[in-house]
């Protein structure tokens, strides 16, 4: 109560107008917090997925060579269902280090896994923007499994072509159900 006091002793001491912005200011931001949709958690991508089948970690990306000011979005394809990383907390983009966060996707069961990934990667100088692919499939058939999985950079001029040299690496584990 002293609090309540104390806040309209305060508003008191400035005119009328001045009272009217503050109320008003105050009733948009609880209308707001009323009225605004709140984003659920993703289903799919958690930091620490439900009992069930297997889970697919993403461990980070790794560039060659290094550029920390670079930022990728990495879509991983198992057995032909997509999985994007990151897809936690509204983040479309992460930076490139060592520090980059991991992120668990929970997988059907089946008998075999076939893994691939693309990769988008972005950057403020010439050069540091791109797609990046592999024709590569990883097949896995026992878990636990890690690797790193190389893409290159898609590159467009006549039609399109795939870089000869690996610039990523994207780091991974599938591992049993928990």
């Amino acid at each position: 109560m002293d609090s309540i006091e104390n806040l309209v002793k305060f508003l008191n001491s400035y005119p009328t107008w001045a009272k009217l912005l503050a109320l008003t200011g105050i009733a948009v931001s609880i209308a707001t917090l009323v009225f605004a949709p709140r984003t659920p958690l993703d289903a799919q991508a958690q930091d620490r997925p439900q009992a069930g089948g297997p889970v697919l970690r993403m461990l980070g990306v790794v560039l060659f060579p290094p550029n920390p000011y670079v930022a990728v979005r990495v879509t991983a394809y198992v057995n032909g269902t997509p999985f994007r990383y990151p897809s936690l907390a509204g983040v479309e983009w992460l930076k490139v280090g060592p520090a980059m966060s991991s992120q668990a996707f929970q997988l059907p069961k089946s008998d075999k896994y076939e893994v691939r990934f693309e990769m988008a990667m972005k950057g403020t100088s010439p050069g540091t923007t791109g797609e990046f692919v592999s024709q590569q499939v990883v097949t896995v058939t026992k878990l636990p499994h890690s690797g790193d999985y190389n893409v290159y950079r898609k590159e467009e001029g006549v039609g399109v072509t795939r870089s000869a040299s690996v610039e990523a690496a994207v780091r991974f584990a599938l591992d049993p159900a928990p």
